[in-house]
């Protein structure tokens, strides 16, 4: 290669990495690195993203030097209501045993008394409405309003999915006599019973530890993670994540996670991840979490399935009260059905209270966002405890 060409090739290869040097320290200096090693350009968060282990050690470095905090590490559940503690602002309180509840319960039902035990997810636990007005107390004191002598047990626990609350029936539910079991049925917990770390899916989230999930092997439910991962093993469970035996149980560790080439580039990987979306590409979340069809839902109906069965053996009516969101309302308020329709058809042989009808017929009136706070204001909440004193009242003993 004769001398000109050399340099010229030489000047052009010099041109190149000074441009990309200059690139790559613009994008450096618009953007930063969180405390995990996520780097964001512009506020906006590029792949591949770092899983959250400084907040999961900080979170941890809390519950470990604070014994009087709500929530409480549970090796078989993953995560229960401390008992005989209040959140720091005295909203949600505990029992001696868990329960949120300002009084005790004797192991024993009273001689007619009709006793029904709730178990399930913040919407049952009652959360963003005080005491007075959560399902269980207003479910009580409408059953009372009927001349029953009612006592409703609150056994719902925030961000449990269908398997923990299964699970909590399965340990816990025995110790109290009761007359029939309430499941509530709030439908993305289809998307709980198949996780592992809730801090995979919401970095952000207050609960940093991991949770029992059953998986199908042959069409038979398998449990694993149980026990779960002791909170002082958390942060380096996470920190070497791809190395967890049980990673790929997690569907929320996906491609935004993954590594590659070009990595070490906060240049290329800034490109290709705006790139990636001006062109539309895949969501990051698997596609089929939430698929009427999907293995998350596969999974849910055989654990619903198996949850019933083994209450109809203690002779109790099993119940599932069905929570609406914000969307669904929405949806039928404009005409259009349920988006959850085809997961609510194949809950063949369950007994499922509904009360979308009168949240809807609210809603003509007052508009939606009466019904909700975050979870459902007192209206709302009084609107389903409605539903479902309704349907209990015919099983209470006569």
């Amino acid at each position: 290669m004769k001398r000109p060409a050399v340099f010229l090739l030489l000047f052009l290869l010099l041109s190149l990495g000074i441009a990309f040097a200059a690139g790559e320290w613009y994008v450096r200096a618009q953007g930063k690195f969180n405390a995990d090693g996520t780097f964001f350009f512009r506020d906006k968060p590029i792949r591949p993203y770092a899983l959250p282990v400084t907040h999961a050690k900080e979170v941890i470095d809390r519950y470990l030097k604070d014994s009087s905090g709500f929530l409480l590490y549970d090796p078989d559940l993953g995560w229960n209501n401390r008992p005989r503690t209040c959140t720091p602002e005295g909203r949600y309180c505990a029992n001696s045993f868990g329960l949120r509840a300002d009084r005790e319960y004797t192991a024993a039902m009273r001689p007619g008394q009709f006793r029904v035990s709730m178990f399930g997810d913040s919407f049952i636990a009652g959360f963003d409405a005080d005491m007075p007005d959560s399902l269980a107390v207003q479910v009580e004191g409408m059953l009372k309003a009927r001349g029953l002598d009612a006592e409703v047990l609150n056994f719902g626990v925030g961000g449990f999915g269908f398997d923990q609350a299964y699970l909590y029936y399965n340990r816990d539910g025995a110790r109290f006599d009761t007359s029939v079991i309430v499941q509530g049925l709030q439908m993305e917990n289809v998307g709980r019973d198949v996780t592992l770390f809730r801090i995979v899916a919401f970095p952000g989230t207050g609960i940093p530890f991991s949770k029992p999930r059953y998986i199908l092997r042959d069409g038979t439910l398998e449990l694993i993670n149980r026990p779960t991962v002791a909170p002082e093993d958390v942060p380096k469970t996470l920190a070497n994540f791809h190395r967890w035996p049980l990673a790929k149980y997690e569907p929320s560790y996906t491609a935004k996670y993954q590594h590659h080439w070009y990595t070490p580039s906060k240049l290329i990987s800034t490109i290709v991840d705006l790139w990636s979306q001006r062109k539309n590409a895949p969501h990051d979340d698997p596609e089929d979490l939430f698929a009427a069809n999907g293995e998350a839902m596969d999974i849910t109906v055989k654990l619903l399935e198996r949850y019933r069965d083994e209450v109809a053996k203690t002779g109790k009516p099993f119940v599932l009260i069905y929570f609406p969101r914000a969307d669904v309302i929405d949806a039928v308020l404009a005409g259009k059905p349920d988006p959850w329709q085809p997961h609510l058809d194949r809950l063949k042989g369950f007994t499922i209270v509904d009360p979308t009808p009168r949240l809807v017929a609210y809603a003509k009136e007052h508009g939606s966002a009466s019904l909700y706070n975050g979870h459902y204001s007192p209206v709302g909440y009084r609107l389903v405890a409605e539903a479902l004193a309704e349907a209990l009242v015919p099983l209470a003993p006569k």
